[in-house]
């Protein structure tokens, strides 16, 4: 499965941010006082995506792809800074925001990260 295009045949619009999020875990050897500290990340990346102004099919086509996913299911997702693939992204969360504004005109907010 693949992250849904918009009509302009992008991913996502200005004003998504990524950022890399640091896990580990230290351990602490009793005795001596020495730590060590393991990586427990591959990447840890995380995408906001925020869509503004979508028309109603894009919408939906996002909706529809989120409501689609079964717990716990990966899709692929092109990060848009550097075009490289994905092939095992998740939701983040369980937030998806959508807002119908004036002129039925969309808003969407949601976040997707590196599962691997």
């Amino acid at each position: 499965m693949e992250f849904p295009l918009l009509d302009t045949a992008v991913h996502v619009q200005y004003g998504a941010a990524k950022e890399r999020q640091v896990r580990h875990k230290a351990h602490l050897f009793l005795g001596d006082g020495r730590q060590s500290q393991i990586d427990r990340t591959t990447s840890g990346l995380r995408w906001s995506l925020t869509y503004a102004e979508l028309d109603a099919a894009e919408a939906y086509r996002l909706r529809a792809f989120c409501e689609g996913l079964i717990f716990g299911e990966t899709f692929a997702f092109t990060d848009p800074w550097t075009g490289e693939v994905f092939a095992k992204c998740r939701l983040a969360g369980s937030a998806f925001l959508m807002v119908a504004g004036a002129s039925l005109r969309y808003r969407v907010e949601l976040e997707v990260e590196d599962a691997e």
